[in-house]
């Protein structure tokens, strides 16, 4: 099965005041941070090898991790607080299989991974991106 690499670096400077003192990604969402129910989810759905690109706050994710005995493989890659999404991908670069999910640390979809995967390898593409209609706020 494939991997996800769940990018966790940002500030979350509109969910301010919740991110000044916790990442974006462990902000609370009925009772469970956002993070927590994006890996069970993708455990759920059979990926349990997971490399979390941290950043601003990684600390924090860190100790979630310890804290936290998910059934899954963990890897973390730290570019600092600064790196930008494709300075985070290119260092967790090391640590890819051939299938890998790239997913935010604080978006939740609900996808039919096997599904994706098995059309991205039906048509024999380098990568297949999922997008949603979102209304936005801002």
């Amino acid at each position: 099965m494939s991997q996800a690499i769940i990018l966790c670096g940002g500030r979350g400077q509109r969910l301010r005041p919740l991110t000044d003192t916790v990442p974006k990604a462990l902000v609370p969402l009925h009772g469970k941070p956002i993070l927590e129910r994006l890996v069970q989810t993708y455990i759920t759905k059979g990926i349990k090898d997971f490399i979390i690109c941290i950043g601003y706050r990684g600390q924090c994710i860190q100790e979630f991790f310890k804290n936290k005995h998910f059934e899954a493989n963990v890897t973390f890659v730290d570019s600092g607080d600064k790196a930008s999404i494709l300075k985070r991908l290119y260092d967790a670069k090391e640590f890819l299989d051939d299938s890998v999910i790239v997913a935010y640390g604080d978006t939740l979809i609900d996808i039919d991974v096997h599904d994706m995967l098995s059309a991205h390898k039906s048509r024999g593409t380098s990568a297949t991106i999922v997008t949603a209609n979102v209304r936005s706020p801002f």
